[in-house]
């Protein structure tokens, strides 16, 4: 009785005396394990840093992405050849268009006309106002050679005069020695009329000398003459040249604005004639905005949209401010796209199942105004190849894991906890690189 009174006292008595299921004893031995394991896993197993983001599948090529398709002229719509999501070619018709006024293309060519007319006729004031500028300059040149020789005859009677002159002179100063001469030998040797005769030479030498001096003065004023109407002459002829190149070059004006006025209709008329209203680009129809006819549109207004067939497939990722300053281009990427079924595992890439490869192309220098950061991701040649355009098209949902750094799984729990950024090596990882 004492005994029992004992053993119903003490609890650690009363533990050993209760009797477990076998299979209790052998889960607490399972769990016990499995913490060993995972304190083991924790201490040694590798992990892929990554960064985290969301996007859409989109063209690599800007060209490649939507684009729009607008009315090339105001006008009224009579046919509409396609629906949407229709496969279109390059060049193939989709609406036809035509302008409310129904004679407005008559008047444009009318007008076309009637300035391809004045054209011509300026070219042909041109061309006259050229011939005239070049018959005025020979007129010109012409004239002012005469007048030069006329100014050349003139220098030469000069010349000629101004010897005559010398020569004159050098005679009545002769005539006067001689008569001085006489007039001192006259009474002892020679007689009266000897010295009259001298005196008679000495007054025709000067009046000789008068005359070639009023021959000199002549030419002198015949020169001056000369030259005057020569430089009058070739001043009108300039004046007359001048004249008439400033006349053509007025017309060659006009004509250049008559051609800019033509190039002006050509162009309202092309886009008049360019209301067949064609693809741009292979791709497929999307979001058709005029869908019946007789519909009146507005010059650069949205008629439809067309998504391209590209063969450059992308990704656009947003990713965190605080994340994009880790990310460069060559990093390597994980996708997973909406639709498609996939087991991701973001720690052990390697084994993630429906993922796809990428390489990051490019990163935005600044964010699309909410703070996030696009970066553009291009199919890996390395990995396996992106799902066909069939199924990957433009716009499709994608999620994507922006390969980091390899390191221990301790680390990066404990990185989390603190809330420290992950570690960015110098040189980009590859991914067989080996575990330190």
């Amino acid at each position: 009785m004492n005994g029992l009174i004992s053993a119903e006292n003490d609890p650690i008595a009363s533990l050993h005396a209760v009797e477990f299921s076998p299979w209790i004893r052998r889960i607490a031995f399972a769990l016990l394990a499995l913490f060993a394991f995972a304190l083991v896993v924790v201490a040694f197993a590798p992990w892929q840093q990554n960064v985290p983001g969301a996007g859409r599948v989109a063209a690599y090529t800007p060209l490649d992405r939507p684009q729009s398709v607008q009315a090339p002229v105001p006008g009224r719509v009579v046919e509409v050849f396609v629906n949407e999501a229709d496969l279109v070619k390059k060049g193939d018709p989709l609406i036809r268009i035509v302008d409310i006024d129904p004679e407005k293309i008559s008047r444009i060519e009318a007008k076309l006309e009637a300035a391809r007319k004045d054209l011509d006729y300026t070219r042909l004031n041109v061309n006259t106002f050229n011939a005239q500028t070049t018959i005025l300059e020979q007129a010109r040149d012409l004239a002012v050679d005469a007048f030069r020789a006329r100014t050349d005859i003139a220098r030469e009677k000069l010349k000629a005069a101004e010897q005559n002159l010398r020569g004159a002179a050098a005679t009545r100063d002769f005539a006067v020695t001689q008569e001085k001469r006489l007039a001192k030998l006259a009474p002892q040797w020679i007689e009266e009329i000897k010295l009259l005769e001298a005196q008679a030479a000495r007054q025709r030498a000067e009046a000789e000398v008068a005359r070639n001096r009023a021959e000199l003065n002549a030419a002198r004023a015949a020169l001056a003459n000369a030259e005057a109407e020569l430089g009058r002459e070739r001043e009108t002829g300039n004046a007359k040249v001048k004249e008439a190149r400033a006349k053509m070059q007025d017309e060659s004006g006009k004509a250049a604005e008559i051609r800019a006025k033509i190039a002006d209709i050509e162009g309202e008329l092309r886009a008049q004639n360019t209301q067949l209203v064609s693809a741009p680009r292979d791709g497929r129809v999307f979001r058709l905005s005029v869908n019946t006819e007789s519909s009146i549109v507005r010059g650069g207004e949205v008629l439809l949209q067309i998504v391209p067939v590209t063969s450059q497939p992308a990704v656009e990722l947003w990713v965190r401010g605080v994340d994009a300053p880790l990310i460069e281009p060559g990093r390597k990427v994980r996708l997973q796209f909406e639709g498609w079924p996939a087991v991701q595992f973001i720690g052990w890439p390697s084994v993630a199942v429906g993922t796809f490869g990428g390489v990051v192309s490019l990163v935005d220098p600044t964010d699309s105004g909410n703070g996030r950061f696009r970066m553009l991701v291009v199919p890996d040649v390395e990995d396996d190849p992106w799902p066909h355009d069939r199924w990957l098209r433009q716009g499709v949902r994608t999620k994507g894991w922006v390969l980091l750094d390899r390191v221990r799984l301790w680390y990066e729990l404990w990185r989390q906890l603190n809330g420290f950024p992950p570690i960015v090596a110098l040189t980009e990882p590859t991914g067989n690189e080996a575990i330190k």
